[in-house]
């Protein structure tokens, strides 16, 4: 096997490693081809009771020493297809709801130690979030898990009013 593609290899990962611990958490969008596939952190299109709670959530686990950021709240129809067509994501996302939101560390990212995850999972549950979904533990959500379904097959007024019922 030739050395030379595989030191190319090495060096684009490495290179991409490099840009990923240089650039802010907001530069992402840079990153991202295709129009469908950026990361949307404006707090604003979330629910705004899940808002006042993730924001009380992100203070607490900042006051703690942590570095805790929103790396992705609301998602869009196209975004959530896009990840599902990459194996990645659900199409019937609480994101699409706007009461779900991705928390990382600014400086770890989804590499952040076991303590950051388990204070993230107590400041959610104080501030009456779900979170920890499985193979997802950055995952935080307004409603328990069970409610995922319910909601998608609502029509839309129904599920605003359902929501609105269960805000805490």
């Amino acid at each position: 096997m030739n050395a030379l593609p595989l030191f190319g290899i090495a060096a684009l990962i490495g290179a991409l490693i490099a840009i990923t611990r240089t650039q802010g958490p907001t530069d992402v969008n840079a990153l991202q081809p295709a129009t469908t596939r950026r990361i949307n952190r404006d707090f604003t299109r979330l629910d705004p009771s899940f808002r006042a709670r993730l924001e009380r959530m992100l203070a607490e686990l900042n006051a703690e020493g942590f570095d805790a950021i929103m790396w992705e709240g609301y998602r869009t129809p196209e975004r959530a297809k896009d990840m599902v067509a990459r194996g990645v994501g659900k199409l019937e996302s609480m994101h699409r709801l706007g009461l779900a939101a991705d928390i990382i560390s600014a400086k770890d990212r989804w590499n952040a130690s076991l303590a950051f995850r388990n204070a993230l999972h107590d400041a959610a549950a104080r501030n009456g979030l779900t979170s920890g979904l499985a193979g997802d533990p950055w995952h935080v959500q307004a409603l328990p898990w069970e409610y995922d379904a319910r909601l998608f097959a609502m029509a839309a007024d129904k599920r605003t009013e359902f929501v609105r019922t269960l805000r805490g």
